[in-house]
């Protein structure tokens, strides 16, 4: 990899990523989120970012309700089964859109495999992964951050509130969207 490429990219702070639960997010009310509350994350790490604050749980809550809210809109996400692998792309783009100002893009759905998630992650970009039948977490959305200093990816799972750390032996098949901030 190429070191000026890394350096080039604007690279968001460790200390303002963002691992909330789906478990904050249900409040009785939801089920199967896991897409939205990827994207949710997504949207709360920038905030962070750009805000220099850690956001509160309660305006977590309300921008996780409007990204579910809109995901129903557009018949993307349900209650029942939660968000549609085919169209996460498209929910993504336009809650980016509308949410992020334009500040948070969707690149390239690719293959889920070391080379390309490596690839990814080298150039400062996060991934939003789609997994298929995985052994811990079945069907799921979830979101890779970077990678540690053990070269494990650091993973906001959406069931653990803090960053899951997954060997690149342990990712499973799948796959996944280009997060470009």
């Amino acid at each position: 990899m190429n070191k000026a490429s890394v350096e080039s990219k604007k690279i968001i702070d460790p200390k303002w990523l963002s691992f909330r639960s789906t478990a904050e997010f249900a409040r009785n009310k939801y089920r199967n989120h896991c897409g939205p509350t990827a994207i949710t994350n997504l949207l709360i790490t920038l905030a962070q970012a750009r805000d220099g604050r850690l956001v509160e749980s309660e305006e977590a809550v309300e921008i996780f309700d409007r990204v579910a809210s809109f995901g129903r809109r557009l018949l993307v996400y349900n209650i029942r089964f939660g968000t549609t692998d085919l169209l996460l792309g498209l929910f993504a783009r336009l809650v980016f859109f509308r949410l992020s100002k334009g500040s948070i893009r969707v690149g390239f759905r690719h293959f889920l495999n070391k080379k390309s998630l490596n690839r990814t992650i080298g150039r400062g970009n996060f991934a939003l992964l789609e997994l298929f039948g995985h052994p811990l977490y079945g069907w799921h959305q979830m979101l890779i951050y970077g990678m540690d200093e053990s070269g494990d990816y650091i993973a906001c799972d959406g069931i653990a509130d803090h960053p899951v750390h997954i060997p690149p032996a342990d990712i499973g098949r799948g796959l996944f969207l280009e997060i470009k901030t």
